[in-house]
């Protein structure tokens, strides 16, 4: 099967309010939510903020190897 591509356009404004049009759908709101945002008819969800995700990136252990590094390397 196919997968079905749609144009999504999205606009932020510096307070991580959102609007998002794509495939005839549409959704407003705070991005940052950790639950994200639905759009109206449910064809898609929006997040945009910092995740603690481990499989996305784990900004916790990347900040505590930066700090074990520096501690044993302070010159790198």
């Amino acid at each position: 099967m196919a997968a079905m591509e749609s144009l999504v356009i999205c606009k932020f404004a510096p307070n991580q309010r959102v609007q998002c049009w794509g495939g005839g759908d549409y959704v407003e709101g705070d991005a940052s939510q950790e639950a994200g945002l639905t759009s109206r008819m449910g064809k898609f969800k929006l997040f945009a903020g910092l995740r603690n995700d481990p499989f996305f990136f784990n900004l916790a252990g990347f900040a505590k190897v930066a700090a074990d590094v520096a501690a044993v390397a302070p010159m790198l």
